[in-house]
């Protein structure tokens, strides 16, 4: 359910954009129809203008005369007249309507706004009830080592710091078998038995630790434990043995150390 909702989020980010694309394009069309609306006022004004000059231009000595008054011709200066009347008039209620279009998508651009903080505050709510806090794997994670630690005669103890981190829960799904994995490998490989621990003046129980947290862009995951460590000679026996000794020479100690899980071995004799 959540995840069709979170879909349905996206599908409505995706249609609010495409319509502020489109209100984009109609606010450039107004901008252009008020360039036109301009250019006619101004060839509407230059039409009266040379419709008045032409009717005062007439010779003084045809008014003298006795066909100087032609009325046909008075009527077509009149009926000219009456068109750049209209021209203006018609220019007018353009303009006028031009503003209206203005201030509508003026509010539209709002309301689009607004859905679109809402539509993200919703995506944000979605993604909260999704999110799911490291704790809610803690006890899996406690057990996976107390029975590693068991199996070896082992005694371990598991610390985990940032039990209150939250991740996607399809995430968090897909990173508890890795995280067993790298728990159970610090217990069996990492970890000394409780003869040697006390021997190297170390107390019998050994500690696990992962920390979690956040760290941009993403979380940071670290398990580390107070064990003797890896033993890079040893390591670097297995990698000639394996023949991948020249990557391994070519690669930082540290990508070395953390490179014996993808070569198919471990830090033991075995």
């Amino acid at each position: 359910m959540v995840e069709r909702l979170l879909n349905q989020a996206g599908e409505i980010s995706i249609g609010r954009s495409l319509v502020e694309a489109e209100m984009e394009q109609l606010k450039r069309g107004l901008e252009d129809l008020l360039g036109v609306l301009t250019r006619l006022r101004e060839q509407q004004h230059d039409i009266e203008i040379q419709t008045e000059s032409q009717i005062h231009s007439r010779p003084l000595e045809r008014q003298a005369s006795t066909d100087g008054f032609d009325p046909l011709e008075l009527d077509r200066y009149t009926r000219i007249q009456e068109i750049t009347r209209m021209m203006a008039e018609s220019i007018s209620d353009s303009r006028i309507l031009h503003q209206h279009l203005d201030q509508s998508i003026e509010r539209i651009g709002a309301a689009l706004a607004e859905q679109g903080r809402i539509t993200r505050q919703h995506h944000q709510d979605l993604m909260c009830i999704r999110a799911s806090a490291l704790r809610s794997v803690a006890d899996r994670l406690y057990r996976v080592v107390r029975q590693a630690a068991r199996e070896v005669g082992k005694d371990v103890n598991l610390v985990i710091h940032g039990e209150q981190v939250e991740f996607d829960r399809a995430t968090l799904d897909q990173l508890v078998a890795p995280l067993e994995h790298l728990l159970r490998n610090a217990v069996v490989h990492g970890i000394e038995s409780p003869a040697v621990r006390v021997g190297a003046g170390k107390p019998e129980r050994g500690k696990v630790i992962l920390t979690v947290c956040q760290a941009s862009p993403g979380i940071a995951i670290t398990v580390s434990d107070d064990g003797a460590g890896l033993h890079l000679a040893r390591l670097r026996a297995k990698a000639a043995q394996k023949g991948l000794i020249g990557r391994a020479h070519r690669s930082a100690m540290r990508k070395r150390c953390s490179s014996s899980s993808p070569l198919g071995f471990r830090p033991s004799t075995r």
